[in-house]
């Protein structure tokens, strides 16, 4: 997360995506020694912090979100601890971390609280 990491345009922040590619190749050199559930709090972890604004951005959070990150495993545009994600880095700092998605029921392996 922060100014070097990759944007909300990336693919990586999907958390389906993200999990799948943390599964595969982490720890680092050691690779599918993770549960599902634990690369599914990986991803959520890192999805949870600010990052550069999707290149794509509408003008507002709400219409990018709307035509790009509609989708239940999206974290762009939801509020985490009371700040709304996609802000960009830079106007919130990067540092939201926190429980994810109300949407329980639209991910692949079960959360934990």
């Amino acid at each position: 997360w922060g100014p070097q990491s990759y944007n909300w345009g990336a693919g990586m922040s999907r958390l389906d995506l993200a999990a799948g590619f943390i599964k595969a190749n982490m720890p680092l050199g050691n690779g599918n020694n993770l549960s599902d559930q634990q690369a599914w709090d990986v991803a959520y972890y890192i999805d949870s912090h600010e990052r550069p604004q999707d290149p794509r951005y509408q003008g507002s959070i709400e219409a990018t979100r709307v035509a790009f990150h509609d989708g239940p495993y999206e974290t762009y545009g939801r509020t985490v601890q009371g700040h709304r994600l996609g802000a960009g880095v830079g106007v919130t700092g990067g540092s939201t971390v926190g429980h994810m998605m109300q949407a329980r029921g639209a991910a692949a392996a079960p959360l934990r609280d």
